[in-house]
């Protein structure tokens, strides 16, 4: 456990930022699910919540119905209402209310304000360092705030390339020229990368586990990346080197899934091939893996 957690755990408190409370919500959805008999009302309360965070991740990838996601928010609106009571209701439990008719009048789609979210610190870092705001202040960081951005494009280029891709690729070093064998290419015809953009949404880098295209009978496949990988002249035709898992069993939530890691096959995938991104933990060689909901 790292500083932070153990200041966490002398506390028995659990602060966080939003981002990071957003990217714990499927460990805290599958912590809640095995411990709801516990927690009774307020369990339903928070799992209806969690829907509605899906249903606003899945509104980008595939067609959501605007009638069940209202009927979604309603629920937990009143859920929310008879816990809490209505001295704690913010105006966000209003506007929630908005989501359903913003589907319908962007054609299915919802308004993506993760980007300005994430982006509130490089207006800081330039507006923090002028010393006299009491003139063209507001000018000034925009114009800094706007060639940051323009310098950022100009060094990713494929920022809007929706197609599978590697991300900052370069060659590979002598060593790993070596170590794998290239079917007789030559090993300089390649490059390797860190991370990589496998569908029109979402990344994956070396290190993570991943959910593949399972094959005819299984519900599942997935694996650790070990390599990312692709022709110097097809950056876009991206290979995925896997450690192949074995799958033992799904959980009767289906949120969480089981694997075994020992005596892994190391298999090549396209990253077409890669569904989604897992969150998963390890005890000896039994994994714990979590079910993305844009699979379900």
């Amino acid at each position: 456990m790292c500083e932070r957690g153990h200041i966490h755990l002398k506390s028995k408190s659990f602060k966080c930022s939003a981002s990071e409370a957003r990217s714990l919500l499927p460990v805290l959805a599958n912590l809640v699910t095995n411990t709801s008999e516990a927690l009774g009302d307020h369990a339903v309360a928070f799992l209806a919540l969690v829907t509605i965070m899906e249903l606003c991740d899945l509104a980008a990838r595939r067609h959501v119905d605007p009638e069940h996601f209202r009927s979604c928010i309603q629920r937990h609106a009143e859920l929310y209402k008879r816990l809490f009571g209505i001295l704690y209701i913010y105006k966000k439990n209003h506007y929630a209310f908005h989501l359903p008719d913003q589907l319908i009048e962007c054609i299915m789609y919802l308004l993506n304000c993760w980007a300005l979210e994430r982006k509130h610190r490089v207006p800081k870092r330039f507006g923090n360092q002028v010393t006299n705001p009491q003139r063209d202040y507001d000018v000034s960081v925009h114009r800094e705030v706007t060639m940051q951005h323009i310098e950022s494009l100009k060094i990713e280029p494929l920022h809007f390339n929706e197609r599978p891709h590697l991300i900052n690729p370069h060659k590979l070093s002598k060593r790993m020229q070596q170590r794998i064998n290239l079917n007789g290419i030559p090993a300089d015809a390649f490059e390797i990368a860190a991370s990589a953009k496998f569908n029109a949404h979402d990344k994956c880098a070396v290190g993570d586990v991943v959910f593949l295209r399972p094959d005819i009978g299984m519900p599942f496949a997935a694996g650790k990346v070990k390599m990312l990988i692709a022709l110097a002249n097809q950056c876009e035709e991206v290979a995925a080197l896997v450690e192949c898992w074995q799958y033992v069993h799904s959980t009767s939530t289906a949120r969480c899934t089981k694997w075994t890691t020992s005596d892994a096959p190391l298999n090549f995938f396209m990253a077409s091939d890669i569904l989604a991104v897992g969150i998963w933990s390890q005890t000896g060689a039994v994994a714990s893996l979590l079910v993305p909901h844009t699979m379900k």
